[in-house]
């Protein structure tokens, strides 16, 4: 009966990770589609990296796919 019941657990977790991960490949996707490059999106970039502050910096971040 053990058995029975962790072998479930099991087949529980291993379905929650794949819908967790489902939704996070999801919403990576509709992020990478996402409209970027192209004039707009550069004065975007311009206007975001703007120091505002005096003696402020300005820091580029990135991700690798």
């Amino acid at each position: 009966m053990s058995t029975v019941f962790l072998w479930a657990l099991f087949l529980i977790a291993l379905t929650a990770s794949y819908l967790s991960f489902q939704s996070f490949v999801d919403s990576g996707s509709s992020y990478l589609t996402a409209s970027w490059g192209g004039i707009q999106w550069e004065k975007q970039v311009r206007t975001s990296a703007q120091i505002h502050r005096s003696g402020g910096i300005s820091v580029l971040v990135s991700e690798i796919y």
